[in-house]
């Protein structure tokens, strides 16, 4: 009994020696794959960086270990927000944006800051007015003064005019106006826009482009309404103004809605130019106290003229029209009128009044020529000329 004791005494001691003896060996076999983190680390210790981050690129104050294993700082600021109205300094993390840009303020097909563009935008730069070969690469005004500011103009521009083939275009002489054969009606439904569309598809040369069809200047014009025997609405798409056919013929008072109680010159407050002084009658001008001295036209009811396609302010979609200026006669001269319109040039030749009174002798004012695409400023207000409006 007692020989059993003290073998279990020796096989206990001997099981703890063993247990002891391997728990030490586990704690020195080899070296520790764990750093010491009261030893800094060093660049031999981590692979090799590809991309290492610099200090601009950590936001200030924030640590990185560096290409070269030790620990930086960086720089970077970090700014809750950025009000769009002031300039963007250097490289910062921002947050937030303040006073952002309404969708009005930008063009349609752009965004900032996740805000889409509605704002119908005109790239309006014009053509260079040298005389050119037809087909010549197209060169703008800011071409001409900048790019060839004080060198040579490039193939088929010329500085000095050619008598045989350069003049204003009345003989049509190397201007080539719109061809109206086969034209149909269209445009007579829907968005501005698809009206415009509906001509294009319709009619072959519902589209007219003064670089392919002039030798100077000129933009280019699309078709928007054709309707009634050829009565037509035309897009200049530089300015995006619409252009009437003509509407009528009379005094520029009637033509312009004018019905001023202290005219100068006594003529517009005069019923035998305004029938219904002092309310007055206007061809184009649709304001409040105005009416319409056309038979054909119903303002009240949305109902007018073919001549306007049918466009007006209580139409769908409203268009307000006016008398055209001086100056708005010169901007579409310059891009073309007198090649696109229906009934200008030889064919119809006639005198436009224009809205602008002649500032010598306001008795009279400016008639645009439709053929040559002179202006004249010798006709009385009292006088009868041809009307046609211009509308936005």
């Amino acid at each position: 009994m007692k020989l059993h004791r003290e073998f279990g005494a020796i096989l206990l001691a001997t099981l703890f020696l063993g247990l002891g003896s391997c728990t030490k060996s586990s704690t020195v076999d080899g070296p520790s794959s764990l750093p010491d983190p009261e030893t800094p680390p060093s660049k031999a210790e981590y692979p090799e960086l590809i991309s290492p981050a610099e200090k601009t690129d950590v936001l200030s104050g924030k640590e990185y270990i560096g290409a070269d294993g030790a620990v930086h700082v960086g720089v970077t600021p970090l700014l809750a927000q950025w009000d769009l109205r002031t300039p963007f300094a250097g490289r910062a993390v921002v947050e937030g944006l303040t006073n952002l840009p309404q969708p009005l303020k930008l063009c349609a097909g752009t965004a900032v800051a996740g805000i889409q563009g509605v704002a119908k935008c005109l790239d309006v730069i014009h053509s260079s007015q040298i005389y050119r070969d037809v087909g010549a690469t197209p060169l703008s005004i800011l071409d001409e003064s900048q790019i060839f500011a004080g060198t040579d103009l490039p193939p088929g521009y010329r500085e000095t005019p050619d008598l045989t083939r350069d003049n204003d275009g009345a003989s049509l002489v190397n201007v080539i106006a719109v061809n109206r054969i086969g034209f149909i009606d269209c445009g007579l439904q829907g968005s501005l826009v698809e009206r415009q569309q509906d001509c294009a598809q319709k009619n072959l040369n519902s589209v007219w482009s003064g670089l392919e069809k002039s030798l100077s200047g000129y933009g280019q014009w699309s078709l928007v309404v054709r309707r009634d025997l050829g009565a037509e609405v035309w897009r200049d798409d530089l300015t995006g103004l619409l252009w009437s056919s003509r509407v009528g013929k009379e005094n520029w008072c009637v033509a312009s809605g004018n019905a001023q109680a202290n005219d100068p010159n006594s003529i517009c407050n005069q019923s035998a130019q305004q029938p219904h002084y002092p309310d007055a009658q206007s061809f184009c001008a649709e304001t409040n106290s105005v009416s319409s001295p056309l038979t054909n036209e119903n303002w009240p009811s949305g109902f007018y003229h073919a001549a306007k396609g049918g466009l007006g302010k209580n139409s769908s979609p409203s268009v307000r029209w006016r008398l055209p200026t001086k100056n708005d006669y010169l901007l579409a001269e310059a891009h073309g009128i007198r090649f696109v319109l229906p009934d200008m040039m030889a064919a119809t030749s006639s005198t436009e009044w224009t809205a602008t009174p002649y500032s010598f002798f306001k008795t009279y004012a400016w008639g645009f020529t439709n053929v040559s695409g002179s202006f004249n400023p010798s006709f009385l207000r009292s006088s009868k000329l041809h009307i046609r409006c211009v509308g936005r």
